[in-house]
């Protein structure tokens, strides 16, 4: 069963409009240039507007999705990279967290940064609103949200609780 989840498009980030407005532009001047000349159009122009159109919808398409499930923390990076799959198990808290994504990681997207002196992922889109997660072994993560208080308590609720050893029995009794 899902606990949590969201769906944070990369067009809702305005730098991403940004980087698609001069590919946009660049391949709408090519394929009018092109137009002009008739039936004498070079097939390089003709790519290079199709690769950039084609380009601008990928970016477009580009999303990260966030699901709190039963067993484990579910990510996608849908269009870019592999789905990771984190056990709850593994992780020791989750906090929800304001952090400086350009001066901290370069931008958004997936990325390595500084987190108290050692480097961490970070998986964003936008905005400074994220869930660092802590795990046992000492590693963070960092998971961009425009609900981190929401996702955090969905997080730790599912993390196990820590179980302590078991005392042996005394056989004097």
């Amino acid at each position: 069963m899902t606990h949590f989840r969201e769906v944070q498009p990369i067009w809702g980030n305005p730098l991403a409009w940004l980087a698609i407005l001069p590919a946009v532009s660049g391949g709408y001047s090519i394929w009018t240039i092109t137009k002009l000349a008739g039936s004498n159009i070079p097939f390089t122009a003709v790519f290079a507007a199709s690769a950039s159109i084609a380009l601008s919808l990928w970016l477009l398409s580009l999303r990260l999705e966030v699901e709190a499930a039963d067993d484990a923390l579910r990510l996608r990076y849908r269009f870019l990279w592999f789905p990771k799959q984190i056990d709850y198990a593994a992780i020791d808290r989750a906090e929800a967290i304001e952090y400086k994504p350009l001066r901290g990681y370069g931008g958004w997207g997936i990325r390595r940064g500084k987190y108290e002196g050692r480097d961490e992922w970070a998986w964003t889109v936008s905005g400074p609103r994220a869930v660092r997660l802590h795990f046992k072994d000492g590693e963070t993560f960092l998971l961009g949200s425009k609900r981190p208080e929401e996702l955090a308590r969905a997080v730790n609720v599912r993390i196990p609780a820590v179980q302590e050893p078991k005392q042996p029995l005394d056989a004097s009794n």
